[in-house]
């Protein structure tokens, strides 16, 4: 058996037949390069697009893996499953970490789709010397996104559809985004 299809049984196996110990025998012996070789995101996206869907009653017969991907927190994936839109993340960790930069980006270019009255909290305010009137400066765009998640909850930012968070058995969260 080459190396190659050893690793691609391993990553379809991995967690229904494999044992983490299994993998890492394998991975002793030369067979897989790790252990951590034997994941894959777009695997990752359908197992967890299945408990997702049982755990709502959708129906899992069809789920389209729109993207998915492993960045530097977790993993993070767009699937269809029947016919609804989903965001998925391995963890909340995950999900905070990508709204965070998600309500940055939008505080960056376009503050003014937040309430005056909350984001004035977040700018310097200063008098303007030729008029005498209060200017704001220099938004501190890193507080006014914390405190924006603080305040509304990760599941308003990535949770387009409903604002509602779905905590999986696994200690995935998801999204619906349509």
């Amino acid at each position: 058996m080459s190396k190659d299809m050893i690793k691609e049984s391993a990553r379809y196996m991995a967690e229904d037949e494999y044992t983490s110990k299994s993998l890492q025998d394998l991975a002793d012996k030369g067979e897989i390069d790790s252990k951590e070789d034997t994941f894959d995101s777009e695997d990752w996206a359908i197992k967890t697009g299945i408990e997702l869907g049982e755990s709502q009653s959708l129906s899992t017969d069809d789920i389209e893996v729109l993207n998915s991907e492993e960045t530097n927190e977790g993993t993070v994936a767009d699937i269809t499953i029947d016919g609804e839109d989903w965001r998925l993340y391995s963890s909340y960790d995950v999900a905070e970490s990508d709204a965070l930069q998600y309500v940055t980006d939008m505080l960056e270019e376009e503050p003014e789709l937040f309430s005056p009255d909350w984001i004035r909290e977040f700018y310097d305010v200063g008098e303007n010397e030729y008029t005498g009137e209060e200017e704001l400066t220099n938004l501190d765009v890193a507080a006014a996104a914390e405190d924006a998640i603080a305040t509304d909850g990760v599941a308003h930012f990535m949770s387009w559809y409903d604002g509602n968070e779905i905590e999986l058995p696994s200690g995935a969260v998801a999204y619906r985004t349509n």
